[in-house]
C-alpha cells in the first residue's frame, strides 16, 4: 500500500464521518466522489433576483425604513460601527447616519462626540 501512495495511485486518511483508523481509496476515484459532490452542492444554490439582492443589501445596510434607527441612541450605535470602519467623520454624519437613522440632526452626532459620551464602546 505504502508503495501504491508513493507512486500517488492511493491516499491514505480518514475518508468516512467518525472514522478512527486510517483509510485508504483510489485517487481517482476520491477526486470522482469529491467532483460530484461538488456539483451536487452547487446545484442547490439558487441565484436570487436583482430585485431581491437590493432588498437585502438595502437591509442589511440598514438603510431600508425597516431597518433604521431611530434617535440619539441609534446615531450613537451607528456611529461606533462606523468608528470601526474608521469612517471620517465628515462622511459619517452626511453619508452614513442620515440614511441610517430616522430623523438625522447632525446635533445628536455632536453630543455623541462630547468627551466622555462616546466611552462605553460598542
Amino acid at each position: 500500500m505504502l508503495a501504491l501512495e508513493g507512486e500517488g495511485f492511493i491516499l491514505r486518511g480518514k475518508f468516512h464521518p467518525g472514522a478512527t483508523d486510517l483509510e485508504w481509496c483510489d485517487r481517482r476515484l476520491l477526486a470522482r466522489i469529491h467532483r460530484l459532490t461538488l456539483n451536487r452542492l452547487r446545484a442547490e444554490i439558487q441565484p436570487v433576483s436583482i430585485a431581491d439582492f437590493e432588498r437585502f443589501l438595502l437591509a442589511w445596510q440598514r438603510v431600508d425604513a425597516e431597518h433604521r434607527a431611530d434617535g440619539p441612541e441609534g446615531v450613537a450605535r451607528r456611529a461606533r460601527f462606523a468608528r470601526r470602519l474608521r469612517v471620517a467623520r465628515r462622511g459619517v454624519g452626511a453619508g452614513i447616519l442620515a440614511l441610517r437613522v430616522n430623523g438625522y440632526t447632525p446635533a445628536w452626532l455632536d453630543q455623541f462626540c462630547l468627551p466622555g459620551a462616546s466611552a462605553g464602546g460598542g
